[in-house]
């Protein structure tokens, strides 16, 4: 439906395609992908309605699969309000995310962006509120707030910390996450040149703490950790790199002392190498060297190790 005056041109529409399957190769999709019961409308006659929606009754994309997308926009004045909202994304058929939800606020070229996910089996969430600036291709994401808590665990970010694109350069400073008295901090640049370098410096980690994040809960295993592991090429080529300390390492309630670890990754093998040495009272027990293969489930290796009176 339309009306036309002297200065406007109103008007409203609505689309619906109920087996979208069938268009995906015009998109050049893979069989991998698939959506169902796409709806989408566009209205621009009354700005106090929504002026864009769009829903989903499931959509599948690669590994993930959602069972409902919406998204819609509002317009006030100069201020628009986009919306989106996933329900029950799984991935590889088990549950992932229950409720994952995007709002931006946006006045210009100046947006407040927040994002909400759940998962309430394990009571995961991730809570992010930023301030976005953008124009052009280039923009800069500054952190008002952080929230993840993943596995029990609470990790809250600090205030501040931004990512900013300019061009083919992203600049990512002072991301950082704290649980207590442990941090984890990311800083550095990132893109096409490979002497550019992104670190991760990790301060007073527990052990536990970082393989309880990838669903390992390993009670017999304790110590901290404190270091920095660099990466550059990571759009091209990764090259990954770290130094780290484990002090008060203790297995089994067996206090071994402190691993120092030197570690490099090589891309074109999947190998990641290993120089480690575990020192007590300054008297070395044990040195291990080689390599273990990462891109292997069963994480195949070759490793040297010499023991010299490890309390076995």
């Amino acid at each position: 439906n339309s009306q036309t005056s002297n200065d406007e041109v109103k008007f409203s529409t609505y689309l619906q395609i109920l087996e979208a399957k069938k268009y995906l190769s015009f998109w050049g999709a893979s069989p991998s992908q698939d959506l169902s019961n796409l709806k989408a409308s566009l209205n621009w006659s009354n700005p106090i309605l929504p002026a864009l929606s769009v829903s989903l009754d499931s959509l599948r994309w690669g590994n993930y699969q959602t069972s409902g997308l919406r998204i819609w926009s509002d317009m006030f004045g100069s201020s628009q309000v986009f919306r989106g909202e996933l329900n029950k994304i799984n991935l590889n058929g088990s549950p992932f995310i229950d409720f994952l939800a995007y709002r931006q606020s946006r006045i210009g070229q100046n947006s407040t962006i927040t994002i909400n996910g759940s998962n309430i089996k394990n009571s995961d969430f991730l809570g992010i509120k930023a301030q976005l600036y953008a124009k052009d291709s280039n923009w800069s994401l500054i952190l008002d707030s952080l929230r993840i808590q993943r596995f029990g665990q609470e990790w809250i970010g600090a205030k501040g910390g931004s990512v900013v694109k300019n061009g083919n350069l992203w600049s990512i400073q002072a991301l950082k996450l704290k649980q207590g008295r442990s941090s984890l901090a990311i800083n550095g640049l990132l893109s096409e040149n490979p002497s550019d370098k992104v670190s991760l410096d990790l301060q007073d980690v527990e052990i536990s703490k970082v393989l309880n994040l990838f669903g390992q809960n390993l009670a017999w295993l304790s110590g901290q950790i404190n270091g920095k592991v660099e990466g550059n090429g990571l759009l091209e080529q990764p090259n990954l790199s770290g130094t780290l300390e484990v002090s008060d390492l203790t297995l089994d309630s067996i206090g071994l002392g402190q691993l120092n670890v030197q570690s490099q990754f090589i891309p074109g093998s999947s190998r990641l190498v290993i120089n480690a040495n575990l020192v007590q009272k300054d008297a070395e027990l044990a040195v291990i060297k080689g390599w273990i293969r990462t891109d292997d489930k069963e994480l195949p290796c070759d490793l040297e190790t010499q023991i010299t009176g490890l309390p076995l």
